[in-house]
Order: C-alpha cells, then structure tokens, then sequence
C-alpha cells in the first residue's frame, strides 16, 4: 500500500512538471527560501516571490512562486509554476504544475493537476482534477469526482454527476448532463458528443 502512493505521488508530480512551459528555464526569478509562520511573520516580505522552497506552518503569502510550496495555508498572489501542497492551495493567477490539499483553486487558468476535496478553476484548465467537487469554467483532460462540473468539457468526466454545457467527449456517471445537446442532453450511465 505504501508504495502505491509513493507511486501515485510520483506520478502526481511528474504529471505537474511535464506540465510547465517551454519556457520554463526563463521563470521569474525569486528569493530561493520562505519560511513563514503566518503572513506577514515570514522571513521574505510577501510582495516578493520565491523560486526555490516556501515552507508556511500556518499561512503564507508571496508574489509569484515557482518551486515547491508546503503548508498549511499557501497562497501565490501571482502566478504559480510547480507544486502546492497544504490542506488550503490558491493561486489568484495562472497555475503551472500542480496542487494537492483539501481545497485547491486557481483565479485563473491552470495547467497540470489539481487533487483534492474541492478543486476550482476560475479559467482554462488542461490536465486533470481528482477529488470530490471539480469545477472549471473550461476545461480540457479528465475529471475524476464525486461532482464534476464544466461550461465546456474536451475530455472525460468520470464521477456520479457529471455537468457541462458543451460536450466534446464522454461522461460516465450516475447522472451525465451536456445541456447544450440537441438529442439526450441528459443521460444515466454514459454521455457523449463529438
């Protein structure tokens, strides 16, 4: 059992790194350590950002971050290129890797993976969410949930309830709904448009 999560843990994080851009040698430069008890108690003043690891024992807050973030409560004010891991994950830009934690959200698009309890993308997210309540505004990769929920899917959804608008791929679930289809927008079992 121990190394199946190691192994799911491993392949979490490469699917997160396989994710950063092309142009990932040319991140924004940053302070290569935080260690934070609670913002602003933190040793890099959070207006700055990070490239390295950020350590937060209760809250941390930074500009960009690019690295890996572990805390209880992380906060990237900019944009987030590697990995988060804490009960309560927020990116207020793009997302460029992944984020683990009770509750995970991106303000904008997010590329790579999100896993948790509630997972939010409030934009474009490519990649996958696994976790109980998955939401993207658009969404393009696989969704694997209790509730999975989408304005545009291009992908799977694999859950109980299955939501989007617009359908260009395949629901299996309990309840599989793609309110814009013609014929059958609402199915039992299995869902699909191309």
């Amino acid at each position: 059992m121990k190394k199946q999560i190691l192994l799911s843990a491993v392949v979490m994080m490469s699917l997160g790194l396989a994710a950063l851009p092309a142009y990932a040698g040319e991140m924004a430069s940053g302070k290569p350590f935080q260690l934070s008890l609670v913002t602003p108690m933190q040793i890099v003043n959070e207006s700055e950002s990070i490239s390295g690891l950020g350590i937060n024992l209760l809250y941390g807050s930074n500009n960009d971050f690019t690295g890996f973030d572990l805390g209880l409560i992380n906060r990237v004010n900019g944009e987030l290129r590697g990995y988060q891991w804490g009960a309560f994950n927020y990116a207020e830009k793009n997302v460029y890797g992944g984020q683990s934690g009770l509750v995970n959200a991106a303000e904008s698009d997010a590329h790579g993976f999100q896993e948790g309890f509630v997972n939010y993308i409030n934009g474009k997210g490519t990649g996958a969410q696994f976790g109980g309540f998955n939401r993207s505004t658009d969404f393009e990769g696989v969704q694997f949930g209790v509730i999975n929920s989408t304005d545009n899917m291009r992908g799977f959804q694999l859950g109980a309830v299955n939501i989007t608008q617009t359908l260009n791929g395949l629901q299996i679930g309990i309840i599989n709904i793609a309110s814009s289809k013609k014929d059958y927008p609402v199915l039992p079992i299995i869902n699909a448009a191309w």
